[in-house]
């Protein structure tokens, strides 16, 4: 495998997308080749930092392998509650992990961080498996979570979030979604219903490899968000920006899912 031949500039990221085989680069880290949704070909540049190949290969790389193997990807991190799974959406910095580790103090597994992989070839209910033990965070979030473990090590150089273990007591077994929260700004904290097709707009805009789509793929990417749309509950969750909120924000959560229970369907 060859890295890219075109000079990259500082912080360039590209990528390759063609059949069954994606390539994905970055400057500081080297090049991965996907094929197939079952081999991983990796050249890394002179220098490339362990820690920051691991978060790679964990990231980005893992949900490129998963979209191959027929999961819908989503950005999104998921918890733990009665013995199924509910995740919360939206672009970086509007708070995933933030509210997945805000739950998770409040006695919830977190079962997965960033990419969230769903399965929805089932007839009845999508389903996610729990992904790697741990949680990306930044510092002021950490500060406020008297329940992470004490004595982080610091953030590695080029990563400015701290990596959070995550001590769950789950099993390694597929976990029903019954419910999907998009994060949104508001003036005051509340959960929204949607609609269908904002549901499902919710869902392609927050897909994680949408971008390596090709003419045929996409439909089927359509049928994914709009399949997953009819058969689990979408909400948007309001927020304010305000760490000193977060456990009422958590509250809300969970006062959400005890009007709107479990049920067996």
């Amino acid at each position: 495998m060859n890295l890219p031949s075109s000079k990259p500039t500082a912080g360039e990221s590209c990528t390759y997308a063609a059949g069954r085989e994606v390539i994905l680069f970055w400057k500081e880290i080297g090049a991965f080749l996907i094929r197939e949704g079952r081999e991983i070909i990796f050249q890394p540049v002179p220098g490339a930092e362990e820690h920051l190949l691991r978060l790679f290969i964990l990231g980005p790389v893992l949900a490129v392998i998963l979209h191959q193997r027929g999961f819908l990807i989503l950005h999104a991190s998921a918890v733990e509650v009665n013995g199924n799974a509910v995740a919360f959406l939206g672009g970086s910095g509007w708070g995933k992990s933030t509210i997945a580790a805000a739950l998770n103090g409040q006695g919830h597994a977190v079962l997965s961080d960033d990419v969230v992989a769903v399965d929805i070839s089932g007839k009845v209910n999508p389903t996610l498996f729990p992904g790697f033990p741990q949680i990306k965070l930044n510092a002021e979030v950490v500060s406020v979570l008297s329940h992470l473990p004490a004595n982080l090590p610091p953030p590695h150089s080029g990563l400015a979030k701290y990596l959070c273990p995550v001590n769950r007591q789950i099993t390694q077994r597929p976990y029903r979604l019954h419910r999907l929260f998009v994060l949104s700004e508001g003036a005051d904290q509340k959960v929204e219903s949607t609609s269908r097709r904002e549901a499902v707009m919710e869902l392609i805009s927050h897909s994680y490899c949408s971008r390596l789509l090709r003419e045929g793929s996409q439909s089927r990417h359509f049928s994914q968000c709009a399949n997953l749309a009819n058969k689990v509950s979408i909400f948007r969750l309001r927020r304010r920006r305000s760490l000193s909120e977060l456990s009422d924000l958590a509250c809300l959560v969970e006062e959400n899912l005890a009007r709107n229970p479990f049920s067996d369907n």
